[in-house]
């Protein structure tokens, strides 16, 4: 018997041999879709994993920026509002204490802003010196001082006291002299007509001029003299009378005269209430 040259597979095993191919192609597919899928997949997975990487590191960035955003406004609020409590201050409005002043009446508008020429005014204007030599203003405790005053310049000094209120200027307070010294009535005190003068002077012929002036007077109230010493000290009384004043308080001046011309020498100014 004759074999065929394909083994007889030709006729009677050629299907089944088309069929393990095909078989065998659908595997091979089946695997090729799969891995495809799974690594589609994967890559899903990887970008999603990027897009939450990114917002959180956008999350992250603007949680920081709100931060420093906050941080900065505090830090200009606060010398705002310091700066704004320093503006507010009100220093305007102090009230003047002139219950120990003399010269210039409070009732006027008469102010000096420099203690010499406050006192320049208060020795020609009131005291009455003609051409009077004024010295340098020399401070002293509790914005007060001093300023001397003299006649000519080798000529006796008269103490002129004087001290700067709240308003800014000054006002003088008394006058004193080492040849006239009052005794009564006191600085402040308060008097009534007739007043008792006592004291001690050294004077041209011991003659001490006195006049009693009223807040605001045009004139003395009332004028007198008293006698002290010519050679040395020596002590002086007497008594003065008034009409009724139409101020609360005043001044007494005691001064001495120049034996040459009458010019004012040197003088002692307090004040005094009325009773």
């Amino acid at each position: 018997m004759t074999v065929p040259a394909d083994g007889g597979l030709s006729k009677k095993g050629g299907p089944r041999a088309w069929w393990a191919v095909g078989a065998a192609a659908v595997l091979v597919a089946a695997v090729i879709i799969g891995t495809l899928v799974l690594t589609d997949d994967d890559d899903k997975e990887i970008v999603a994993s990027d897009q939450s990487t990114t917002s959180s590191s956008t999350s992250s960035t603007s949680s920081s920026s709100t931060s420093s955003t906050s941080v900065a406004d505090t830090s200009t609020t606060v010398p705002a509002d310091t700066t704004t409590s320093l503006d507010t201050t009100d220093t305007t409005g102090a009230e003047l204490d002139t219950s120990t002043v003399v010269f210039p009446d409070p009732d006027t508008a008469e102010r000096f802003d420099d203690p010499v020429a406050a006192t320049q005014a208060f020795a020609t204007g009131v005291i009455g010196f003609t051409d009077p030599v004024l010295g340098a203003y020399v401070a002293g405790p509790d914005s007060a001082g001093v300023v001397e005053v003299r006649p000519a310049a080798d000529g006796p000094v008269t103490t002129v006291s004087i001290v700067e209120l709240a308003d800014g200027n000054w006002w003088v307070q008394q006058a004193t002299t080492e040849n006239i010294v009052l005794d009564e009535p006191t600085p402040a005190a308060t008097i009534t007509s007739p007043v008792t003068l006592a004291g001690s002077a050294l004077a041209f012929e011991g003659t001490v001029q006195v006049a009693l002036w009223e807040r605001g007077g045009a004139a003395p109230l009332a004028e007198t003299f008293v006698t002290g010493g010519g050679d040395a000290m020596a002590p002086f009384e007497g008594t003065l009378e008034f009409p009724a004043p139409t101020s609360t308080d005043g001044m007494l001046v005691l001064s001495t005269e120049s034996a040459e011309d009458g010019s004012v020498l040197e003088a002692v100014v307090v004040k005094v209430g009325f009773g």
